[in-house]
């Protein structure tokens, strides 16, 4: 009885459960790696929303292109320029402006 008391009191040393220090490891590399894996996306969220709208912008700045170039190629005529001169009052050299009031409205 006395070599039995004597087992019963001593605490068994405690022995380490691999197994489950395989599963926290595995567990905290899991973190790990979504976290590393978050900053990625996020930024190629950000990239694809920047994108976008970057590509807005250029259709809306290549219709201003088209719409400038075709003043610009009206304005190049000859006949274009001088209706706009005549909108604004001038005259050629030589020529003679005459206003004429009191017409009836037809």
């Amino acid at each position: 009885m006395a070599a039995a008391s004597q087992g019963a009191g001593r605490t068994r040393p405690a022995r380490v459960r691999w197994d489950r220090v395989g599963r926290v490891a595995m567990l905290f590399a899991l973190v790990v790696l979504l976290y590393l894996a978050i900053s990625p996306i996020r930024s190629l969220m950000s990239d694809m929303h920047t994108l976008s709208a970057r590509r807005a912008q250029l259709h809306a700045l290549q219709s201003i292109h088209r719409s400038l170039v075709g003043t610009q190629q009206a304005l190049a005529r000859t006949a274009t320029s001088d209706a706009e001169a005549r909108n604004l009052g001038l005259v050629r050299p030589g020529e003679h402006e005459f206003f004429v009031r009191g017409l009836p409205n037809n």
